[in-house]
């Protein structure tokens, strides 16, 4: 019996065939069943193009958007060779979704650690907070000169930030 490339599993044809541009350029409009691969849910291709963490983010809120659908339209609906300027074309929208999802996330989480912060300032008494507001100081200053001051400010916020009183 002789295996033809045709016959191979999904994923071994993506998985061994170099990262998801690599992929998108090679593949793309070679056939129908290999269009329907490339957009398969299962193989996250457009989610690994983003370097999307799957075990951390939501993924069926990305396979719901808009930009998912509007990318996955227009990727199955190529005819003939793609060149890298056409490529990156189709997959804007998705970046830029991506991009404003992560920005608003980062913005979620700072808000959440302003919110900490404050309640675990609060736990402080009134000398404490000058200590503490203090030492920030210095290690803040210590990082425009010097890198070992994250170090020193990461150590710090493990002792002190932590604090439950």
């Amino acid at each position: 019996m002789s295996l033809t490339f045709e016959c191979l599993p999904d994923e071994i044809i993506m998985k061994f065939s170099g990262d998801v541009f690599d992929i998108l350029r090679m593949y793309l409009s070679l056939n129908e069943r290999f269009n329907h691969i490339l957009l398969d849910q299962r193989l996250h291709l457009l989610t690994d193009f983003l370097h999307i963490n799957l075990h951390h983010e939501n993924v069926d809120h990305y396979y719901s958007t808009h930009a998912f659908r509007k990318v996955s339209k227009e990727l199955i609906s190529v005819v003939g060779l793609v060149t890298d300027q056409q490529l990156c074309q189709c997959v804007q929208p998705l970046i830029g979704f991506h991009l404003r999802e992560r920005y608003n996330k980062f913005g979620e989480e700072f808000r959440s650690n302003a919110e900490h912060l404050q309640n675990v300032r609060q736990q402080y008494s009134h000398v404490e907070l000058l200590i503490a507001n203090s030492e920030l100081k210095r290690i803040f200053t210590d990082l425009q000169s010097r890198s070992l001051g994250v170090r020193s400010f990461m150590e710090y916020h493990a002792t002190n930030f932590t604090k439950s009183h």
